[in-house]
């Protein structure tokens, strides 16, 4: 997520843990496009973070956070996009919580 020319992620952030989840989801031998739409995912929800003043830190961002990320989704795009970018952010939580990343 971090863009050329711009400092690395830094540990615990959304764009750090994004590259760990890429090589997990490869490992499980998921589809290229399920996995470049997970990754689509995090990465609109980092931005949406960054540009709404919300931490991208995963240990920080709490479920009121998600839950208005996702109002948000529903009111500007269609209900299947919001659907969409839940079920990818529902993935990415579960992993981390699989790995141990949060409780």
């Amino acid at each position: 997520m971090a863009e050329s020319g711009q400092e690395p992620p830094s540990p615990g952030s959304i764009a750090r843990l994004a590259q760990s989840w890429r090589l997990a989801l490869a490992s499980e031998n998921r589809a290229k496009r399920t996995i470049e739409g997970y990754l689509e995912t995090l990465k609109l929800f980092d931005r949406w973070c960054v540009a709404n003043g919300h931490t991208t830190q995963i240990d920080d961002i709490d479920a009121g956070q998600i839950r208005t990320y996702l109002a948000e989704q529903l009111a500007t795009r269609a209900a299947s996009t919001a659907q969409t970018r839940y079920k990818g952010l529902r993935v990415f939580f579960s992993w981390l919580v699989e790995e141990g990343e949060l409780d």
